[in-house]
């Protein structure tokens, strides 16, 4: 079974949509190590994780799975600066060295 792009990315952004809605004391209880989730008839291994940058501290939602032997890695992120919240695309979550 094929899985969709835009089915892990919607999943991730949920994940990222229900951090926004926390405070950083409370982003422990969604960070997950090797969780299975199921996406689009695929298991997928999701890890999510805080971490501090210059900026604030960034949410990171990364979904993974097998494809020709091969890890496939989207990555999304959520900044936390103050009571800014900032999405970051796969593209700029390259850019600061994530996915």
């Amino acid at each position: 079974m094929k899985i969709l792009e835009s089915e892990i990315f919607s999943y991730i952004d949920q994940r990222l949509k229900c951090a926004s809605q926390r405070s950083l004391s409370e982003l422990n209880y969604l960070c997950v190590k090797d969780k299975e989730v199921k996406i689009g008839g695929k298991i997928c291994k999701e890890n999510s994780w805080d971490e501090p940058l210059s900026e604030g501290v960034i949410f990171v939602v990364e979904i993974s799975f097998k494809k020709h032997l091969l890890d496939t890695v989207f990555t999304k992120g959520l900044i936390f600066n103050g009571i800014d919240r900032t999405i970051l695309s796969q593209e700029e979550m390259w850019d600061l060295g994530f996915g």
